[in-house]
């Protein structure tokens, strides 16, 4: 993996700081061929979890923001139960 690679994968697991991250944020944003690099860091990120290939660490990190992702757009366990309830109310 290549030095850009690892900067992406290491931003996909929240290990930047804050002005590492605004920086590859605003390329990725802006450069066309910097996103599709992107998108292909995310899925490689995904398919090595899959497979069993991260290290604990790395896991434990891509489980966490995924996890939290997850919650952020209402895919948790519990919207599931609520919209359970709501449809049962109708």
């Amino acid at each position: 993996m290549n030095k850009s690679a690892q900067k992406m994968t290491r931003y996909l697991l929240g290990e930047l700081s804050d002005s590492e991250q605004a920086a590859l944020e605003e390329k990725y944003f802006t450069d066309p061929q910097v996103f599709d690099k992107m998108v292909k860091a995310e899925n490689e990120l995904v398919d090595n979890y899959g497979r069993g290939l991260l290290s604990p660490q790395s896991r434990e990190k891509f489980e966490q923001y995924y996890q939290n992702q997850a919650i952020a757009r209402g895919i948790g366990s519990n919207s599931g139960s609520q919209r359970s309830a709501a449809t049962t109310r109708q």
